[in-house]
C-alpha cells in the first residue's frame, strides 16, 4: 500500500559526517575572506543542544553557584566537537547580566562558578548558555536554567520587600500587607515612598509614609485575585519588583484536539493541561457539554493536570468545559473548547508490539494519496506514501529504525499541505547505559571516608568509555533535587526537544506513565518544538577557541578599509605572545589565540605599512553580539515551600557557624572606604559643587602598589580588589570595553580630571596606566546627574535623560583629562577576554585532623560534587568522599554519557550514623 525512505544508521552516520565536513569548509573559508555576508543552508540536527547541570537550586548570596555544562550534537546527543567555547552568563530578574564566563569546552563538556555576593539582592536568577555556533539556529538553542538566591542571614533580612501576608476582617475584607526596606537599595532614602502595585493585570500606584522608619503597605484585594506585583522606587530612581501568588489552583486550562483540529464526524482524542499562575501542573476534574447544558463526557487529570477525552466533532454543536475550582469562590471555570471543522483529517498515532501505527481519517480526501513525514530532532527517518480508501488508510513503522525519544509525525496530501501533524515518543531503555555502583558500607559514621566503585557497561554488558558527573546530596538537598530538577535522560531524549517543558518530571517517561507523557506530547505545537524546521539560513562560523578580529581602516580623512598592512597583536600577563598577521583585501584580520585563563588580559594592536612605517590607521575589533535577553516572569513569582525553607534555614545555620569561626579566629572582613584627609584641589572642589561629596575615596598610590603582574588596567584593579564598590562588565560596541558601574548607584558616568568623558570615548578609560592615578573616587546618586547625562549624550531628549545615577571622577598626575597623555601613532590599547580562569570543588580531608577541623562543625548538605570524570576503557572508577557531621540519609546521584551518546542515570542510598 506504501512504500518508505529513511536512513539506517550507517547512512545517517555517512550524512552528518558529510554535513560536518561542510561546516568545516565554511570555517576555513570565513578564516580566508573575513565579512562575506553569504549564508548558508544548515540542517537543524546540526545545532547543538547544552544542558546546564547546578550543584543545587537554591544559595545564599555569599556562596558559590557551581555549573556543569555538557555540548552535545542535537542529532545523536554525542559530545560536540564543533564548539571549544562556551558562554554562560548570571542574570538577574532585571535582565542585567551580573556575570559572564567564557568556558573552555573539551569533548563538550565543560565547567564554572560563579562566587555569589551579598549585593544581590534575594530572588529568582536566570544562568543562561549558549555557543556562537548556535547562533544559526536561533534562540530555542539557548540553554536557561533558573535559580533562587537568598539572604545569607535570617529569612527577611536584605528583602527589600518582606513579610507579605493576607488578612481577612472581621467584615470580610481581605487585605494585603507587606513591609518594604527601600534602604537595602538607596542608602540616600528619605521621606515618602512610592509603590506601584499589579494585580492581575490592573495597575495602582500610591505614597507611602514612614512610620517608626517602617514603610508598610496595607491593600485591599478580592479573594480572585491570583497574582499581585509590588514595585517600589525611591526619589533616586531605584526601584525593585517582588511578584507574589495570592492563590494555588488552577490557572489557564488548554485544549488539544488530536492532530489539531475536531472533524465533523469523526471522533478524536482530546488532551488537556492546566496550569497554575506560575505554569506548574494542577490536577482537575470537569464535564463536557454543549451550547444546550447536554452532558457530553466528563474528564479528569493526573496530578501533573493532564488529562484526555474522546469527542465526535459535530459543526452544530457549541462544546464547553466546566472546570470546579476547588479552594476558591469563583464557582465553575468554563471554557469554550476549540470549533469543528467541516472538513479535515485525523491522525491518531500509539505504539503496539514493536510497531507505530497510524490510524488517518478524513472527511473529505476519499481515494487520494497522503504522504506522512517521520523526523527525529532534526533527521527525516521516514517518508512514506499510502491512498485513502473510504477516507481511511493504515501505516505501520517498525520502531527498531525509530530512535529512541520524541519523534515529529506530519500527514501531507498531495500538494505537499500540512493536513495535520503530532509528537510520539519512543521509549528503548534496553539500550541505555547501565551504571553499576556501589559503596564499600550500606551505613557511616560522621566525617567517614565513604569510597564508591562505578563501572558503566553498554546493553549488552560490555564495559563502555564514557565521562561521568557525581553529585552526593543530604535528604533535604535531595527532596529539592527531585522537586526541581532533570535527569540526564530525561532532559536528552525529552524535555530538550522543547522551548517549553515540565520541572522535575522525570517519572514521565518511565513505562509506567507512557499514556500520560503520549498525552502531554498532544499539548504540544509546532512552535513549541525545537526541530519544527529541518533547515535554517545562517552565515556564524563554528568558535573552536578565543580569537581576535577586526579590520583596519584609514583615518577620518580616510576611511576606507587598508590592504596588506601588518597587524602586530602582543598580550602580557603571565603569559606574553606576540602574533603577525596581514590583512586581506577587505583589509581585516584574524588572530586564534592559545588558551589563556584569567578574567581578561592587556594587549596592544600596532600596525605598518608595506615599508614597516607605523601609520595612524584606526583598529576596529569586531563586535561579540550578546543575544537577546528573556525572563520568564513567571519564574519571578515566589511561592516558598516547606521543602525550600527547610533548606535555606539549614544554610542560614551554616553560614552563621561559619562566620562566628572566621571571626573566633580573627578574619576581619572588608570594611567600607570612608572619605577622610581629604585634601581639597580646585579640580576636586569643582567636582564637588557640581555633583557631590564623594562617597568613597581610593588613593592613586594604593591602586598602584595593588597592581599584578596579570593585570590588564585599571579596571582590572579595582575589580578584583573592590567589588563591593564597583562592577565592570564588557559593552559590545566600539570593539568592545570595560565600563565600570557604581554597585547600586544606577547609571554611572565618568568624569577625568573633572571633563566629562564623552559616549564615544568610554572604550579609551579602560587605557589609563594605573601608574597615572593620582585617585579615584565615586559619587553615589550625584546631584545634576541629568545635566550631565545630556553632556555626554547630547542626542538625547531631555525628558529621556535619567533622573539619578552615580558618577565615577578619576583625577590623573597630568590633570588634563582623559587625553593628558600622547597617543602612540598606530597602535591600539585595548584588553582581550580570555577563558575564565578554573576552580575545582572544595572536597573536605579529614584524613588527619586540624585544630580548625576539630573544632568547627561540618554542616555540608551537599557532600561531593566532581564532573568530567573520564572513566578508563575499562570502563571503572574508584571515588572517595567524606561525610559532613549531618546524620540521615545520603544520595548518591551519577550520570553518564558515552562518546557515542549513549546516557545513563543511577542512584544509590546510604546513611550516616552518629559517632
Amino acid at each position: 500500500m506504501f512504500k518508505t525512505s529513511f536512513f539506517k544508521k550507517g547512512q545517517f552516520k555517512h550524512t552528518l559526517s558529510f554535513y560536518f565536513l561542510l561546516v568545516g569548509l565554511f570555517f576555513l573559508r570565513s578564516n580566508v575572506a573575513f565579512g562575506q555576508e553569504s549564508s548558508l543552508s544548515y540542517p537543524i540536527s546540526l545545532a547543538e543542544k547544552i544542558f546546564l547541570t547546578t550543584d543545587r537550586s537554591i544559595y545564599l548570596n555569599n556562596q558559590t553557584l557551581w555549573v556543569n555544562a555538557i555540548v552535545t550534537k542535537a542529532a545523536d546527543h554525542s559530545p560536540s566537537q564543533l564548539s571549544g567555547v562556551l558562554y554562560i552568563e548570571l542574570i538577574d530578574f532585571n535582565e542585567i547580566i551580573l556575570e559572564r564566563k567564557t568556558i573552555k569546552l573539551e569533548n563538550g563538556w565543560g565547567q564554572a562558578f560563579f562566587d555569589l555576593y551579598q549585593s544581590y539582592l534575594p530572588g529568582r536568577y536566570l544562568l543562561r548558555a549558549y555557543t556562537k555556533w548556535n547562533e544559526n539556529f536561533g534562540a530555542d538553542f539557548i540553554s536557561e536554567k533558573y535559580v533562587d538566591i537568598y539572604a545569607s542571614q535570617e529569612i527577611g533580612k536584605n528583602d527589600p520587600i518582606y513579610d507579605l501576608t493576607l488578612v481577612e476582617e472581621e467584615s470580610g475584607n481581605t487585605i494585603l500587607e507587606a513591609i518594604f526596606d527601600p534602604a537595602s537599595i538607596d542608602s540616600l532614602v528619605k521621606g515618602k515612598l512610592d509603590v506601584f502595585v499589579n494585580i492581575d493585570g490592573l495597575a495602582d500606584s500610591l505614597s507611602i509614609k514612614p512610620e517608626n522608619q517602617i514603610y508598610k503597605l496595607s491593600y485591599p484585594i478580592s479573594p480572585k485575585d491570583k497574582v499581585v506585583s509590588l514595585r517600589m522606587r525611591t526619589d533616586n530612581g531605584m526601584s525593585y519588583t517582588k511578584t507574589v501568588a495570592l492563590k494555588d489552583g488552577v490557572s489557564e486550562v488548554e485544549f488539544f484536539p488530536e492532530s489539531g483540529s475536531l472533524v465533523h464526524g469523526i471522533y478524536s482524542r482530546v488532551a488537556f493541561h492546566a496550569k497554575d499562575v506560575k505554569g506548574k501542573g494542577v490536577k482537575i476534574n470537569g464535564k463536557v457539554r454543549d451550547q444546550e447544558g447536554n452532558l457530553i463526557t466528563t474528564f479528569e487529570s493526573t496530578e501533573r493536570g493532564i488529562g484526555s477525552f474522546l469527542l465526535k466533532g459535530d459543526t452544530s454543536k457549541i462544546f464547553f468545559a466546566e472546570i470546579p475550582l476547588e479552594n476558591q469562590e469563583r464557582g465553575v471555570l468554563t471554557i469554550q473548547l476549540p470549533e469543528t471543522k467541516f472538513k479535515g483529517d485525523v491522525l491518531f498515532a500509539y505504539i503496539t508490539n514493536d510497531e507505530l501505527r497510524l490510524d488517518i481519517t478524513s472527511s473529505y480526501h476519499d481515494n487520494d494519496s497522503s504522504y506522512v513525514s517521520l523526523s527525529s530532532r532534526g533527521v527525516e527517518y521516514f517518508y512514506a506514501r499510502g491512498v485513502l480508501s473510504e477516507g481511511k488508510m493504515f501505516l505501520k513503522f517498525p520502531l527498531d529504525s525509530i530512535p529512541e525519544g520524541v519523534s515529529s509525525l506530519t500527514l501531507f496530501d498531495q500538494d505537499k499541505k500540512v493536513l495535520a501533524s503530532r509528537y510520539i515518543f519512543n521509549p528503548k531503555p534496553q539500550e541505555r547505559l547501565q551504571l553499576i555502583a556501589n559503596t564499600d558500607l550500606k551505613s557511616y559514621s560522621q566525617r567517614q571516608l565513604t569510597k564508591l566503585n562505578v563501572a558503566v557497561l553498554d546493553s549488552e554488558g560490555r564495559n563502555r568509555d564514557a565521562t561521568l558527573s557525581v553529585k552526593v546530596l543530604d535528604e533535604q538537598l535531595y527532596a529539592l533535587y527531585k522537586k526541581e530538577q532533570q535527569s540526564l535522560i530525561a532532559r536528552t531524549l525529552l524535555f530538550s526537544d522543547f522551548n517549553y517543558s515540565l520541572a522535575n518530571e522525570d517519572s514521565l517517561i518511565q513505562p509506567e506513565n507512557a499514556l500520560e507523557l503520549d498525552t502531554w506530547l498532544m499539548t504540544k505545537r509546532p512552535s513549541d518544538y525545537k526541530f519544527h524546521q529541518l533547515e535554517v539560513e545562517g552565515n556564524v562560523s563554528p568558535e573552536y577557541t578565543i580569537g581576535v578580529s577586526g579590520r583596519v581602516e584609514g583615518n577620518f580623512l580616510r576611511k576606507k578599509a587598508i590592504n596588506r598592512i601588518e597587524v602586530t597583536l602582543m598580550t602580557f600577563g603571565e603569559q606574553v605572545g606576540v602574533f603577525q598577521e596581514q590583512t586581506d583585501s577587505l583589509g581585516r584580520f584574524n588572530f586564534l589565540l592559545p588558551d589563556m585563563f584569567g578574567t581578561e588580559i592587556n594587549a596592544l594592536v600596532q600596525t605598518v605599512d608595506e615599508k614597516g612605517q607605523k601609520k595612524d590607521f584606526s583598529i576596529l575589533l569586531d563586535d561579540k553580539e550578546v543575544p537577546p535577553i528573556s525572563f520568564d516572569q513567571r519564574e519571578t513569582i515566589l511561592r516558598l515551600d516547606s521543602i525550600k525553607r527547610n533548606v535555606i534555614i539549614k544554610e542560614q545555620k551554616k553560614d552563621t557557624v561559619d562566620r562566628a569561626f572566621n571571626l573566633s579566629n580573627n578574619f576581619i572582613e572588608l570594611e567600607e572606604f570612608t572619605v577622610e584627609d581629604y585634601l581639597m584641589t580646585p579640580q576636586r572642589q569643582e567636582v564637588m559643587e557640581r555633583f557631590g561629596k564623594p562617597t568613597h575615596v581610593v588613593d592613586g598610590a594604593e591602586i598602584e602598589s595593588k597592581e599584578e603582574k596579570w593585570s590588564y588596567g585599571l579596571y582590572s584593579i579595582l575589580l578584583f580588589n573592590y567589588p563591593e564598590l564597583i562592577s565592570v562588565t564588557r559593552i559590545n560596541v566600539n570593539g568592545g570595553f570595560l565600563h565600570a558601574k557604581v554597585n547600586g548607584g544606577g547609571l554611572t558616568l565618568v568624569v577625568v580630571d573633572g571633563i566629562p568623558v564623552m559616549n564615544y570615548d568610554y572604550h579609551l578609560i579602560q587605557n589609563i596606566d594605573p601608574s597615572e592615578v593620582k585617585s579615584f573616587e565615586i559619587i553615589k546618586n550625584a546631584k545634576g546627574f541629568p545635566k550631565l547625562f545630556l553632556e555626554v549624550f547630547p542626542w538625547v531628549h531631555p525628558l529621556a535623560a535619567p533622573p539619578v545615577g552615580s558618577v565615577i571622577a578619576i583625577y590623573t598626575h597630568a590633570g588634563k583629562g582623559l587625553f593628558g597623555a600622547n597617543a602612540t601613532e598606530g597602535v591600539m590599547k585595548t584588553s582581550l577576554p580570555v577563558f575564565s580562569a578554573m576552580r575545582e570543588y572544595e572536597q573536605m580531608d579529614y584524613s588527619a585532623l586540624t585544630e580548625e577541623q576539630l573544632i568547627k562543625p561540618d554542616l555540608r548538605s551537599l557532600l561531593f560534587w566532581k564532573n568530567n570524570i573520564e572513566l578508563s576503557k575499562m570502563g571503572q572508577e574508584e571515588l572517595s568522599y567524606y561525610n559532613s557531621d549531618i546524620t540521615g540519609k545520603k544520595f548518591i546521584i551519577l550520570e553518564a554519557l558515552t562518546p557515542n551518546g549513549e546516557v545513563g542515570f543511577k542512584e544509590l542510598e546510604y546513611t550516616v550514623e552518629s559517632k
